[in-house]
């Protein structure tokens, strides 16, 4: 996975060396994409919980399934 950077910070970082500011100009910036997290909460079932959003098994206490993400932390209203 690519880290995203300030690229004023390696600008002034490499200031010193001749050309890097058009060289890391002329690259383009990362859109990152942020996806909401998906919300989801634990379906009881024998002796085990699973995900509402991938069926995945997993325990009450956690507050996020480990499998898709989704914050468990949502009230099940029936």
């Amino acid at each position: 996975m690519d880290d995203l950077i300030s690229r004023q910070g390696a600008i002034d970082t490499l200031d010193c060396i001749n050309g890097a500011e058009e060289v890391l100009r002329s690259i383009p910036s990362a859109q990152p994409t942020i996806e909401p997290r998906a919300k989801g909460h634990w379906i009881d079932g024998f002796k085990r919980q699973w995900c509402s959003n991938c069926r995945y098994p997993g325990f009450k206490s956690w507050s996020f399934c480990p499998n898709c993400g989704a914050d468990m932390r949502e009230v099940n209203n029936g």
